[in-house]
C-alpha cells in the first residue's frame, strides 16, 4: 500500500509525470494486445514511444549529474583531502551525517578520538537509507547546503 501512497502524492506534486505515463501507456498497450482489440503495430508504436522517454530520461539524468559532479568539483573523489583529519582533530564542534558514514568514522578515527579528548561537540547523523521521506528529500535537494544551514538543521534535530 505505501506504493499507492506514493504514486498519489506524486501526481499531486506533480513528480514523475513521464514515468508514470509510461506505466500507464505500457499497462494500457499491454492489456489491449493480450486480448487482440489492439493490433499489432499500434502496439509496436506504444512501445517505441515509452522507450524514447525512458531514453530521454535516461539523458536528463546523465546530464543533471554530470553538471553535480562538476559544480561540486572533487566532492565526489575517492580519498580525503589530506588536510581533512587534521581539521577535524582540531575543530571544537564536528557535524557528520551520512547514511553509514563507515569510511567517515574508519578515516577518522583517531582524529574523532582527540577532538573527544578535548572536549569538543561531535554530532553524527545517520540517515536511514529505507526511509522514503530520507530519500525524496535527498533528491529534491536543488543545491548544496551551507555549513552553517548543516549546523543549524543538526541543532534542530538533536534537540527534539
Amino acid at each position: 500500500m505505501a506504493v499507492f501512497g506514493q504514486v498519489r502524492r506524486d501526481l499531486k506534486d506533480r513528480k514523475n509525470l513521464d514515468i508514470y505515463t509510461s506505466v500507464g501507456v505500457a499497462l494500457v498497450a499491454s492489456a489491449l494486445s493480450v486480448f487482440d482489440i489492439l493490433p499489432p503495430d499500434k502496439t509496436t508504436s506504444a512501445v517505441m514511444a515509452i522507450l524514447a522517454v525512458v531514453a530521454f530520461n535516461q539523458l536528463v539524468t546523465r546530464s543533471i549529474a554530470e553538471r553535480a559532479a562538476e559544480s561540486h568539483g572533487d566532492v565526489f573523489r575517492a580519498q580525503f583531502s589530506p588536510d581533512l583529519v587534521p581539521k577535524r582533530a582540531s575543530a571544537e564542534s564536528l557535524y557528520l551525517a551520512g547514511v553509514t558514514m563507515g569510511r567517515t568514522i574508519r578515516e577518522s578515527y583517531g582524529a574523532l578520538e582527540i577532538s573527544l579528548r578535548r572536549g569538543a561537540h561531535v554530532r553524527i547523523l545517520l540517515t536511514d537509507p529505507d526511509a522514503d521521506d530520507a530519500a525524496l528529500d535527498a533528491r529534491c535537494q536543488i543545491s548544496r547546503p551551507t555549513p552553517d544551514e548543516i549546523k543549524v538543521e543538526f541543532d534542530m534535530r538533536f534537540a527534539s
